[in-house]
């Protein structure tokens, strides 16, 4: 089939179309109203979009007159050839029709290089959906190192205005005995028995287990900062002696408060 209707491109919108002259399109057709009245009734009847169906070029006559040319997409174009329904009509419709299939007929794109572009397209969305869930456990975890930091904080706030406690109550003195500590805790609420505080450090192997260092700290405790042996000498049969009895420090007492303060708040 010859060409009717010389088809060109044009600029919709920044997209380069194949289009056609609308004014040749109307004299194939033969349409016995004026062009003027024609293009501008259709467009409003069948609501075409100026951009996407079609673009309008003003042009200055020599008289200094301007009239508005239509460039209409080949989509339009055969869509205004079926309304008309006649032979002229059919005539352009199979001409476009025609140039689409001559058209695809050109671009001989093979199919691997689709299915290559399918596996790109899906490499790249578990890569994101991997960098999505990557980021959400990142989240996770900065929210979790957030809270433990703060709870750190928190209890090294208490833990420094219970050493401050400690100081004011023992007026200065950095060694105590359980009893001493016993005493302690019953004054901040915590009714524990010595017989407690020992099971507790032998259960934790912090005290020695001999017949005559059984109230000796072991070198663990010791290590940890929990305790310090107090060495007292005393006289048996007129010969000096050595006694060492493992006395909590301070931070032994913070931790024992620390240690039988929280199954107490758990039966409260």
């Amino acid at each position: 089939m010859q060409d009717i209707i010389p088809i060109f491109t044009s600029n919709f919108n920044g997209k380069q179309l194949n289009s056609i002259d609308a004014r040749k399109l109307h004299e194939f057709l033969e349409v016995k109203s004026k062009f003027a009245t024609w293009i501008q009734n259709r467009i409003q009847k069948y609501k075409f979009k100026e951009n996407i169906d079609f673009i309008s070029v003003s042009i200055f006559l020599e008289n200094g007159g301007r009239t508005i040319e239509y460039h209409l997409s080949t989509n339009m174009a055969k869509q205004l050839t079926m309304v008309e329904n006649n032979e002229k009509g059919e005539q352009a419709r199979d001409y476009f029709i025609q140039k689409e299939e001559q058209a695809n007929n050109q671009i001989q794109t093979p199919a691997i290089d689709s299915k290559f572009l399918l596996q790109i397209a899906q490499q790249m969305a578990k890569k994101e959906e991997l960098i999505e869930r990557q980021q959400i456990v990142i989240n996770d975890l900065e929210n979790e190192t957030k809270e433990q930091q703060n709870r750190i904080d928190k209890k090294d706030e208490e833990n420094q205005k219970l050493k401050i406690t400690i100081v004011d109550f023992f007026k200065g003195a950095e060694l105590f005995t359980r009893r001493q500590v016993c005493h302690f805790l019953g004054r901040q609420g915590l009714e524990i028995k010595e017989q407690q505080i020992t099971d507790y450090l032998n259960q934790k192997k912090w005290l020695c287990n001999g017949e005559h260092n059984y109230n000796t700290a072991t070198a663990e405790s010791c290590r940890i900062g929990w305790f310090v042996n107090e060495i007292s000498v005393y006289e048996v049969n007129g010969r000096k002696k050595t006694k060492e009895y493992g006395k909590f420090t301070v931070e032994g007492l913070v931790g024992i408060y620390d240690t039988f303060k929280k199954p107490a708040e758990l039966n409260k």
